[in-house]
């Protein structure tokens, strides 16, 4: 898979982590590929929270998906993209 889920190890993660107050409160990080950072919508509280998808490199430039397993399935499908 192109996106790799984030680990407080990785520099990438805590630039995903400071940048989230930029775009909304309440962001949670947990995946990147590139200048995009996933995070889930920490005010979502169904238990099946939405996703939101962010350029780094512009912030403006941003997708929802309904929930993780929705967000997964487009990861799928950009890594199927990028492989060929």
């Amino acid at each position: 898979m192109i996106w790799e889920f984030d680990s407080a190890d990785y520099e990438a993660s805590q630039i995903a982590w400071d940048t989230r107050n930029d775009y909304c409160e309440n962001l949670v990080p947990f995946a990147q590929e590139r200048d995009w950072a996933a995070y889930f919508d920490g005010n979502d509280t169904t238990g099946d929270p939405g996703v939101i998808v962010i350029d780094l490199g512009n912030t403006e430039n941003t997708y929802y998906r309904e929930n993780f397993a929705a967000w997964y399935q487009d990861a799928l499908d950009d890594t199927e993209k990028y492989m060929k």
